[in-house]
């Protein structure tokens, strides 16, 4: 069962980000939680059954990077978005009081089995969310963009924003997006990532590494070693050959 929402002041209604969330006009802004005050932090400080969803950490050079299954990274993204609080166009801007709480509610929602994982969840949390923020007001641009003939002026963009975001903000999101300043930073972000083009390339689409080493170990009926896992996500299907020179010389 998908774990639910908090309520929001926000009513959302674009089935593909948040379906069945009804609209309500109760805050969001609850009293902070920790997970021993709300009855079930686990690891033994409770009797009360742990109804929380089990859910995993995944680390990168000892860097907590990703939370498994893939259904807690698009919760994540619901609930920033059920919750926007106004015109938010950037993450830097998203109100650090609402992270807290909607980070509250993600560990009302879903526990760890190993005390480190919930230790760290907050530093993969703030990750995760930056980056399906960013990435969902990125392609959602791109679609009001094309909205009206591919014309890149954010002011031309006005009235064409996803249901998920109330129209009046996403239009003085547009006018943020026009400034200058703005500008400014977006040229030099683009630049930035030029740079280095092929750090992220692989063949994995929008499916996690966790998901491809599942699959794979179903398949060889044993566990996976991280190189035969790399040869599979950065070599193309057609050609065999690997997507850089850069994921060559990983192995």
């Amino acid at each position: 069962m998908t774990p639910s929402l908090p309520p929001s002041t926000t009513p959302v209604s674009d089935p593909s980000i948040a379906p069945n969330l009804p609209p309500t006009t109760t805050p969001v802004m609850a009293s902070p939680q920790t997970p021993s005050s709300i009855g079930h932090s686990g690891f033994g400080q409770s009797s009360e059954p742990d109804t929380r969803c089990l859910i995993t950490l995944l680390y990168t050079s000892s860097y907590p990077m990703k939370l498994e299954p893939p259904e807690v990274t698009r919760w994540i993204t619901k609930s920033l978005l059920h919750h926007l609080p106004g015109p938010v166009a950037q993450w830097r801007n998203y109100p650090r009081d609402v992270l807290d709480s909607l980070f509250q509610s993600f560990l009302s929602t879903y526990r760890f089995a190993i005390a480190k994982q919930e230790e760290d969840a907050r530093i993969a949390w703030e990750k995760v969310a930056g980056r399906r923020f960013s990435d969902y007001l990125t392609k959602k641009k791109e679609l009001a963009k094309r909205a009206v003939g591919g014309v890149a002026d954010p002011l031309q963009w006005k009235s064409h924003g996803p249901p998920a975001i109330r129209k009046d903000y996403w239009d003085d999101m547009c006018d943020q997006w026009a400034t200058q300043e703005y500008q400014a930073r977006s040229a030099i972000a683009t630049q930035n990532r030029a740079k280095m083009p092929e750090a992220s390339l692989h063949t994995s689409g929008s499916i996690t590494f966790g998901c491809h080493k599942k699959r794979m170990e179903a398949e060889t009926g044993g566990p996976v070693a991280y190189t035969e896992l790399f040869r599979r996500t950065h070599k193309r299907k057609e050609s065999g050959e690997f997507v850089s020179q850069r994921a060559k010389e990983v192995v």
